[in-house]
């Protein structure tokens, strides 16, 4: 039987609240972790059903991708089971194009850096501290 997906996060922070002190920050914080974790969940459920929408517009755009997809499966699963992660050798095209599938969805373009040392980029001056932006999306897209 599966526990309520909060269960371990309670008794966890039960379990840390014994040691932590009354006068403490983190002290009867509970409602604060819980929408954290929540935020973080529907974090990564946003970011998946993304990457899972572009993959089902790549593969309708490249039928024969799909196709051949479609035929590792069949092959290699068939239609009375689930995959399972002991498949993964197995399937080498479908590996492929999930990893294809992410590199184009390239769903978490935006990561802020900041320069390590002074530098130039095209005759612009970059200082050390400076926040950059790196676009990885053309590094992803790059045909080359």
């Amino acid at each position: 039987m599966l526990a309520h997906p909060l269960a371990i996060l309670s008794w966890k922070y039960l379990h840390i609240a014994k040691y932590v002190p009354v006068m403490s920050y983190f002290y009867n914080r509970m409602p604060q972790l819980v929408n954290m974790c929540f935020d973080l969940w529907m974090s990564g459920q946003e970011t998946t059903t993304n990457s899972i929408s572009w993959g089902v517009i790549h593969l309708m755009l490249a039928q024969s991708a799909q196709a051949r997809l479609q035929a590792e499966l069949d092959s290699v699963i068939g239609s009375d089971r689930m995959i399972v992660m002991e498949d993964r050798p197995n399937l080498p095209y479908t590996c492929a194009a999930v990893n294809e599938i992410q590199r184009m969805a390239n769903i978490f373009f935006f990561v802020l850096k900041t320069a390590t040392k002074d530098g130039e980029i095209r005759g612009h001056k970059i200082k050390k501290g400076t926040a950059v932006v790196p676009m990885i999306y053309l590094v992803l897209d790059d045909e080359t």
